[in-house]
Parts: C-alpha cells; sequence; structure tokens
C-alpha cells in the first residue's frame, strides 16, 4: 500500500475523530460552565444589590449627571465669550509668554 495513501487516511479519519468529539463535547462542556456559574453565584454572598444601596447609588448618579450638564453649560458660555472677543493687532505668536517668565 501506498504511504501517501495511508497518511491520507490516518488525517481522515484524524479530522472526523476531532470533529465527531467536538460536536459531542461542546454541548456538555456548555452545561458544565452553566452549573459551576450557578454554584458560583450561591457561593458568591451579597451578589444580589440592596434595593436601598442601588437607591442611594442612583441618586449619586444623578447628581453627577446634573453636575455635569452645570458644567458643560457653562463652558459654552465661556467659550462665546471668548469667542467674540478679539485683540487687536496681535498675529499667531505675539502676545505669548515664554515659560519661565522670559519674554
Amino acid at each position: 500500500m501506498d504511504l501517501t495513501a495511508v497518511a491520507g487516511m490516518i488525517f481522515t479519519l484524524f479530522l472526523a475523530a476531532i470533529i465527531t468529539g467536538g460536536i459531542l463535547l461542546f454541548p456538555l462542556a456548555r452545561r458544565l460552565g452553566l452549573l459551576l456559574e450557578a454554584k458560583l453565584q450561591e457561593k458568591k454572598p451579597g451578589a444580589g444589590v440592596p434595593a436601598q444601596e442601588l437607591k442611594r447609588t442612583w441618586d449619586a448618579i444623578s447628581a453627577l449627571e446634573s453636575q455635569v450638564k452645570g458644567l458643560s453649560e457653562r463652558v459654552d458660555f465661556t467659550e462665546r465669550l471668548l469667542e467674540g472677543r478679539e485683540k487687536p493687532g496681535l498675529t499667531s505668536g505675539q502676545g505669548r509668554s515664554l515659560p519661565g517668565g522670559q519674554g
């Protein structure tokens, strides 16, 4: 029998075994993963966040959101003021001071 024919048959059988093993083992591995995840969730203390702590966190996020909105409005106002303000007679590079107080 030719050596390349034997190698081809072995390769085909090996490939078929890998595909079959993957098909058979994938559902088992997925079930095992779900089982382990469920066990971890049972053992984990404090997995559920208390409603009071959740409300406190939500209130803090709302307060931060309102502060950011106020800061955004202030920045927009300042940018509008600075856009309307022009320094006559200055070209690019003039009027800038050098680091260290020189110039």
